[in-house]
């Protein structure tokens, strides 16, 4: 966790999708770092962030504030807020999501795991959410915000579904039998005449 210059980051502008939200989660997390050395600091961030589903996609959005406080030869404290950063994910590059609960956390964790490991290249990193997996977005989800975060599972879960099928009924479609090259002849479609069933019984 390096200090950050609020005007240092560079937002690349991201297609969103034009179907309405069908669900949203909005989620924080929070890092602390202290550093030692010509001067003691300790570095505070937080990020607030936005999960939307929205069409066939997964729209992750994030701010982050950062907050340095310096004790040396001065004490300050400064404090830096990025842009809004947007990435987008197709649910094709996804594989599931569950809300990790344990009774005695007074938080839970929303727990979406990719089948593709490029899948959250946008978010991973330094500069996103530093994910402790690639494969796998893990946010905080608090104990009121549970029952919200179970429908946006279930919502997620539910888009999942719907687009396995998809690309299992487009899947039938391609590998479906083409029929018989010498049934299209013209001779195959004439009608059977009375020498033809009298062959038929003597063979």
């Amino acid at each position: 966790m390096a200090d950050r210059d609020p005007l240092s980051t560079t937002v690349a502008p991201v297609a969103h999708s034009t179907a309405p939200p069908r669900a949203a989660l909005p989620f924080v997390l929070t890092r602390t770092e202290q550093v030692f050395g010509a001067e003691y600091r300790v570095i505070e961030e937080t990020l607030q962030g936005l999960l939307v589903l929205q069409g066939e996609q997964l729209t992750v959005q994030w701010r982050r504030e950062q907050q340095t406080n310096r004790y040396g030869e001065e004490i300050r404290s400064d404090r830096a807020i990025d842009a809004v950063r947007t990435t987008a994910v197709p649910l094709t590059a996804l594989t599931s999501a569950r809300l990790d609960e344990r009774w005695w956390r007074r938080q839970s964790s929303l727990v979406i795991t990719a089948s593709d490991l490029a899948a959250f290249d946008g978010v991973a990193g330094a500069d996103g959410l530093q994910l402790d997996h690639p494969g796998e977005l893990r946010v905080p989800v608090a104990r009121a915000a549970r029952e919200q975060a179970r429908s946006f599972v279930n919502e997620l879960e539910y888009a999942l579904a719907e687009v396995a099928m998809r690309r299992a009924e487009a899947d039938d479609v391609r590998v479906s039998p083409q029929p018989r090259q010498d049934a299209l002849r013209p001779e195959a479609l004439r009608p059977l005449t009375t020498a033809d069933s009298v062959s038929e019984m003597v063979r």
